[in-house]
C-alpha cells in the first residue's frame, strides 16, 4: 500500500479496537466478540516491518497517535459487523483525538521498544522502569464482567463526567461525536482508558501496567475514579471508585518481564 492507504488502514483499525460500535444486541449467544486489545496493534506495526514497510512511515503513525490526534479520513465503526460499503465511503479529513487513549498506547510502546525494529521520534514514551503494574479491588461489579471480553478500565476526572447512558459519544470526535465543551474537555485531558488488563472473577480484582508519572498526576488531585465499562453497549459494569483504592504492587516492566522494585508489593 502506498503511504496515505497505509496510514488511513492503520488509523481506522485503532479507531475500530479503541471505539467499537455500538452493539443494539448483547445477549445473543451467535454474537462474535473480538478479545483484542490495544496490544495487537504493536504485534500488526512489527509485522508490517518485517514484511518491508518503511520504518518512518510506521513511526509516523504511531508519532501522530502518541501526540494526541491524527488527521484522516478513517472515522471509528459505525456499523457492527462494519460494512465494507462504510471503509469504501469517502470522508474528508478531520482532525480527531486520541488523548484517552495515550497513557496506554505509550505505555505499550515502552513495553514493546525492545522487539520493534523502528526507532519512534516522539518523546511521549516513558521509560521502561517507570513502566508500573498496579491492582484494584471492586466492590460492586456487574456478573457480565466474568462471561465476555468487551471491558475497559475507565478512569476519568469526576467533576467533568456527564451522566448519559452511553459513554462512547463522549470518546467520538467526528461527525457523530459529543461537541459541546465539557465533552471536548473531557476528551482532553478528563479520561484515560485501559483495555489491557487483567481480571479475576474470584476476588473482583483488576491489574494492570500503566505508566507511573500518568497515576501520580491522578493520585495528586481527588477528582478521578475508576469504572469498567462495557464496549458493546457502552454501559458502565461497576460503581465508580475512588483511586485511593488502587495499589501499586512494586513491579517495573524492564527489558521485557516484569521485575521488583524496592517498593514493598501492596503499597500505596
Amino acid at each position: 500500500m502506498p503511504l496515505e492507504k497505509l496510514e488511513t488502514w492503520l488509523y481506522r483499525l485503532l479507531l475500530k479496537l479503541a471505539i467499537p460500535a455500538h452493539k443494539q444486541e448483547t445477549q445473543s449467544y451467535v454474537l462474535i466478540y473480538s478479545p483484542l486489545n490495544l496490544s495487537i496493534f504493536y504485534r500488526l506495526l512489527l509485522h508490517l516491518s518485517n514484511i518491508g514497510y518503511p520504518a518512518h512511515w510506521l513511526s509516523g503513525v504511531l508519532d501522530n497517535l502518541l501526540e494526541g490526534k491524527i488527521n484522516t479520513t478513517a472515522r471509528p465503526p459505525r456499523s457492527d459487523p462494519m460494512k465494507i460499503k462504510e471503509t469504501k465511503t469517502a470522508m474528508p479529513a478531520l482532525t480527531q483525538s486520541t488523548k484517552p487513549f495515550v497513557a496506554e498506547l505509550s505505555t505499550l510502546a515502552s513495553m514493546w521498544q525492545s522487539v520493534l525494529p523502528f526507532g519512534v521520534l516522539t518523546p511521549n514514551i516513558p521509560r521502561r522502569q517507570d513502566v508500573r503494574k498496579y491492582r484494584i479491588t471492586f466492590t460492586n461489579v456487574s456478573g457480565d464482567v466474568d462471561s465476555v471480553a468487551t471491558f475497559v478500565l475507565a478512569f476519568f476526572h469526576t467533576l467533568m463526567l456527564p451522566l448519559q447512558p452511553s459513554f462512547r459519544t463522549l470518546l467520538l470526535d467526528d461527525e457523530q461525536g459529543q461537541k459541546d465543551p465539557q465533552a471536548a474537555a473531557l476528551r482532553k485531558g478528563g479520561l484515560q482508558i485501559i483495555t489491557t488488563w487483567e481480571w479475576a472473577r474470584s476476588s473482583k480484582t483488576a491489574t494492570f501496567w500503566l505508566r507511573r508519572d500518568v497515576m501520580e498526576e491522578m493520585l495528586r488531585g481527588s477528582s478521578w475514579s475508576v469504572m469498567i465499562w462495557r464496549t458493546d453497549n457502552w454501559t458502565n459494569q461497576s460503581g465508580p471508585h475512588r483511586l485511593d483504592a488502587v495499589v501499586d504492587t512494586g513491579e517495573t516492566w524492564v527489558d521485557g518481564k516484569a521485575a521488583t522494585t524496592d517498593v514493598e508489593a501492596g503499597g500505596q
